[in-house]
């Protein structure tokens, strides 16, 4: 009897962990979806060679590609990833063509590749301490 018990309670915690997890989940999207709703105002991205800029009515931040840990497309939107859980958005109507928009993949990869082979011949130049 106590067995029986013990696997259904233990199962039944699995099962509120699991609808839990959902439901956080749920909520934490729903939250970053109005939050980039809620942005007042337009923006412009600037895609250089340089770095990344985010141009607004209220302010112009300036990234260096080191930065950039990734890039994706999901749905309508190229992500372009800062840190873990926060990107930088461009929307596919911002492009011309499907062309555009490859050439923009392109670039953000090359610009990624540079700064990761900057960032790995500053760290192999520099002597280790010892």
């Amino acid at each position: 009897m106590v067995g029986r018990s013990s696997l259904f309670g233990f199962g039944l915690a699995i099962l509120m962990s699991w609808i839990g997890a959902a439901i956080s989940t749920r909520l934490a999207r729903r939250n970053c979806y109005e939050r980039c709703a809620s942005q007042s105002g337009s923006r412009t991205v600037v895609l250089e060679t340089s770095g990344i800029t985010l141009i607004s009515r209220t302010s112009q931040p300036n990234r260096q590609w080191s930065a950039v840990t990734g890039f994706s497309g999901r749905r309508d939107l190229l992500l372009i990833w800062i840190s873990h859980g926060t990107a930088i958005t461009i929307s596919f109507r911002c492009f011309v063509d499907d062309g555009a928009r490859e050439a923009a993949k392109a670039f953000v990869r090359g610009r990624m590749a540079d700064a990761k082979s900057r960032v790995e011949s500053g760290s192999s130049a520099s002597p280790s301490p010892t």
